[in-house]
């Protein structure tokens, strides 16, 4: 779709977005449901001056349905201007037939085995490249509760780079998750979480992954990045507020009592031009989390801080990031938090390494584990592309990407698919702008825009 937008305000973070039609303008109904989106220079890299008009071309919805779109002011979902528009047709291909999903030759009710590969089966897609395949929890599909969680997903040439050509049918081999329960199957549109076909399935048995606890095995829970906007920022005392789970934006649920959460806050003030360093966080049943020393994001006036917290209590909704002892005046307004949280059960034990800023082509931090562990890891290489680019930029193989911030800040984590071994382990990023000379037009980014990397080992 061509969109064109004329008189807007002119900051540089202005963007435009497709959205679903007739209900509350929020990430989960644009950009955070895979809907197209641009800043004003058609890209998701915000220009350094901001234009008051534009015109971008942006892939419509794959679903046939009605939809909006709308201008946004600033990084935020205040809508300047709106035009509705119907996406006609869409559906599968092959006379008419349905899209469909099949485990182990089932459209439902089947049961697996923990530790047993499941064969997922597609037909009838619409054909699109990015296409895909994803274990799912039940009930609705969304990030958090399908390769956002860390369970397995494919494209359907059956790896993690989308085909070149788009197929309508596949036969992939995914792995089901380890904790016993139901789940679905689901095939999903064009890069989006727009489901064309699902099939529930159980996992029966399951405990697992070598050795764990007296408790049981060590499991992610959820994985939730809570974006944020200047809406929940308060000006006295300077703090801001990131709600997740019902009642908010965002999918998930509160985090469970006794389980740990180990995440990163990432932000800068108002006008990304002087690095604010956060005092504590909190949430809001009054836990206060372990916080490593905030860094300072060179060349960008951002910081980032890694945060955890063993045996949460009272499940929490909500986190609290203060600046307090900054004054709400001049380059010292606060401006958004940005915070993506992975929460665990059946954690005995966390210990964190960095956050450390890393110059050069490569990024690299090594972790060692006493003892048999899972492996959260962070990284913001800069300018990787594309979410798909991010998730792949870890060379690291048995790792799954479990929280995608590329479409803000370019960063997000990954896990290790099941518990390694003690010993040393170098985790090592791919960082396109890393090195002398490739990050040009960025002031101070003559040495490189480096990149930030932490790991937690959760035994």
């Amino acid at each position: 779709m061509s969109v064109a937008v004329v008189n807007g305000l002119g900051d540089a973070t202005d963007w435009m977005g497709v959205c679903k039609a007739g209900v509350p303008i929020s990430s989960t109904q644009c950009d955070g449901a895979g809907y197209s989106w641009d800043y004003l220079n058609c890209t998701h890299r915000a220009p350094t001056t901001g234009v008051t008009s534009a015109t971008c071309s942006l892939p419509a919805p794959s679903g046939a349905g009605n939809y909006n779109a709308i201008f946004f002011f600033s990084n935020t979902y205040t809508v300047l201007a709106s035009a509705p528009f119907t996406v006609s047709g869409g559906g599968g291909s092959g006379g008419g037939s349905a899209p469909s999903i099949t485990v182990n030759g089932a459209s439902g009710g089947t049961t697996v085995s923990a530790g047993a590969n499941l064969s997922v089966a597609v037909a009838n897609g619409p054909g699109n490249r990015a296409d895909w395949i994803s274990v799912c929890n039940s009930g609705a599909p969304a990030t958090e509760q399908c390769d956002g969680a860390g369970y397995s997903w494919d494209y359907l040439n059956c790896t993690h780079t989308a085909p070149t050509t788009g197929v309508t049918s596949a036969t992939c081999s995914l792995s089901p998750p380890m904790p016993a329960n139901n789940y679905n199957a689901v095939f999903f549109s064009n890069d989006t979480y727009t489901p064309l076909a699902s099939a529930p399935f159980t996992v029966s048995g399951g405990g697992g992954g070598g050795g764990g606890g007296g408790g049981g095995a060590l499991t992610l829970v959820q994985a939730i990045v809570a974006r944020q906007d200047f809406s929940s920022v308060s000006s006295s005392p300077q703090q801001c507020t990131n709600p997740f789970g019902p009642g908010s934006a965002l999918a998930g649920q509160p985090i469970g009592v006794g389980n740990t959460v180990v995440g990163y806050i990432h932000g800068s003030n108002n006008t990304d031009s002087n690095v604010m360093l956060p005092n504590w966080i909190k949430d809001n049943v009054g836990n206060t989390y372990t916080m490593a020393a905030p860094k300072e994001w060179v060349p960008w006036h951002e910081y980032v801080t890694i945060f955890y917290l063993r045996n949460v209590q009272g499940s929490p909704t909500s986190f609290t990031t203060d600046f307090s002892n900054y004054p709400a005046s001049g380059n010292t307004v606060l401006g958004p938090c940005d915070i993506g949280f992975a929460e665990y059960s059946n954690v005995s034990n966390v210990t964190l390494n960095g956050p450390n800023l890393v110059y050069g082509a490569t990024a690299s931090l090594q972790v060692s584990p006493t003892a048999t562990a899972r492996i959260w890891a962070y990284a913001s290489p800069f300018a990787t592309g594309s979410s798909a680019a991010l998730a792949a930029s870890l060379r690291n193989s048995g790792y799954s990407f479990i929280l995608d911030d590329y479409a803000h800040n370019d960063m997000g984590a990954w896990q290790s698919n099941a518990l390694v071994p003690s010993g040393t382990i170098t985790l090592t990023w791919n960082a396109p702008d890393g090195a002398p000379g490739t990050c040009p037009g960025i002031g101070g980014g003559e040495n490189g825009c480096p990149t930030m990397v932490a790991a937690v080992t959760l035994q």
